[in-house]
């Protein structure tokens, strides 16, 4: 048995494993997933995010949030395609299969995947746990580890 961790695009293969192969998860784990289909604007999405990943963790994350920036730059399309994909994926039917222990993790200001997706896929998997973090983005884990193993280990 495995706890399953999965962060955006991979919170929704992570909530459709954990409802299609059930006997090999022990608890799940969902941060900032997606997987609620909704009317975001893509390109929205976008510009949210890389305003997000420039600005929102400042000058002691800029080397880090410049080299992925350059990365994405390097294979746009690879990139723009998987965003538009992980923002139109629908894991609600599995999500309310899932009998695993589940937390839901969510950064307050994340505005790649709104919060409502968070309340949703809570409301969807019967007897799961949301944390809302206060101050955190959609990609906070990243820059904030600490508070993963600190709500892993509540």
């Amino acid at each position: 048995h495995i706890t399953l961790i999965g962060h955006s695009l991979g919170g929704a293969f992570a909530i459709s494993f954990a409802a299609n192969y059930p006997e090999h998860v022990k608890k799940l784990i969902l941060v900032d997933s997606e997987g609620i289909p909704d009317k975001r604007n893509f390109s929205v999405v976008v510009l949210n995010w890389l305003k997000d990943s420039i600005f929102f963790h400042g000058a002691a994350k800029a080397k880090e949030n410049v080299r992925a920036i350059f990365r994405i730059l390097q294979n746009f399309p690879y990139y723009f395609s998987t965003a538009r994909f992980a923002i139109n994926i629908d894991v609600r039917k599995d999500a309310l299969k899932i009998k695993t222990p589940t937390l839901i993790l969510w950064g307050e200001k994340d505005k790649v995947v709104p919060v409502e997706s968070a309340k949703e896929i809570n409301r969807l998997i019967k007897g799961s746990k949301l944390v809302i973090l206060e101050g955190m983005d959609h990609d906070w884990l990243i820059h904030n580890p600490q508070e993963l193993w600190a709500n892993i280990e509540k």
